[in-house]
């Protein structure tokens, strides 16, 4: 399987070999030109995801394209390729439980405002405000980029609002209620996973992650940790990445009551 991209008429033109029509044996293609003022980066991005649709055999002409068809495009293509796996798992969820049920079998070129609004309202009134939030905004980026790859003329997301989040007041824990926080996790095996949370102000993909090659405990009076991942599941399977940003891999102190108890806590587990 091939493809190419060519310049005419002054816009970039992508072209795929997609195999050949079985009933004449002749070569099919496709080709689609990039909307104006895209960039050579932006054709080969796109490039590679017809290539990937085809590859995967989802791929569909434009014209006959389902919601549901371009949102498993932007998956195996997109995604796939620039986002992380967590990121990944997150959006296929997503589209699978919520939105192709609902209004996946609506032409992608036909898809007007009101049904996302619709849709995000019927949400939003079962209590699920977070989630029709959710859905909004990953509707609002995937039909940017068919817009941005030619695929419709139109962003139909950004023509309706989403659900207005209720704002609710965090409750977070005061000095006074650390006896009876103690007390609740004493026999917790995550106890030192809760003690280092609270303690070290880190958050807890970081603690989760945490190696003892990355903790200086050598005084007792103030160590460190280096944050240098953070761990999360993934479809029932732990994975660690990098953090995000450079300014996120940093040391974070560690006072010196829980500097007593991780040497403790070495000890029993060695």
């Amino acid at each position: 399987m091939r493809g190419h991209i060519r310049e005419r008429n002054k816009n970039l033109v992508v072209f795929v070999d997609i195999g050949k029509n079985p009933a004449t044996g002749k070569r099919k293609r496709h080709w689609e030109t990039m909307p104006a003022g895209s960039s050579k980066r932006d054709a080969q991005r796109r490039l590679r995801e017809i290539l990937t649709s085809v590859e995967t055999g989802v791929y569909i002409k434009p014209s006959h394209l389902m919601l549901a068809d371009w949102l498993q495009q932007w998956l195996n293509g997109h995604v796939a390729t620039d986002c992380a796996p967590r990121t990944q798992a997150g959006y296929e969820e997503i589209i699978r439980l919520h939105i192709v049920p609902a209004i996946g079998q609506i032409p992608l070129a036909q898809l007007e405002p009101q049904q996302i609004e619709t849709f995000c309202d019927a949400k939003a009134r079962e209590g699920k405000i977070r989630t029709a939030r959710h859905c909004y905004a990953l509707l609002r980026t995937t039909l940017g980029h068919a817009v941005k790859m030619g695929v419709v003329a139109r962003n139909a997301a950004l023509a309706c609002d989403p659900p207005r989040l209720e704002r609710k007041t965090m409750t977070t824990l005061a000095a006074s209620d650390f006896p009876r926080f103690f007390e609740a996790i004493s026999e917790s095996p995550y106890r030192m996973v809760f003690v280092t949370l609270l303690a070290s102000g880190m958050r807890r993909g970081e603690v989760l992650a945490l190696k003892w090659k990355n903790l200086d405990l050598s005084r007792p009076e103030m160590g460190y940790a280096r944050v240098v991942e953070s761990g999360y599941k993934v479809n029932g399977h732990w994975e660690t990445k990098e953090p995000k940003t450079t300014r996120s891999r940093r040391p974070a102190a560690l006072p010196g009551a829980l500097v007593a108890l991780l040497l403790e806590h070495k000890r029993s587990q060695a």
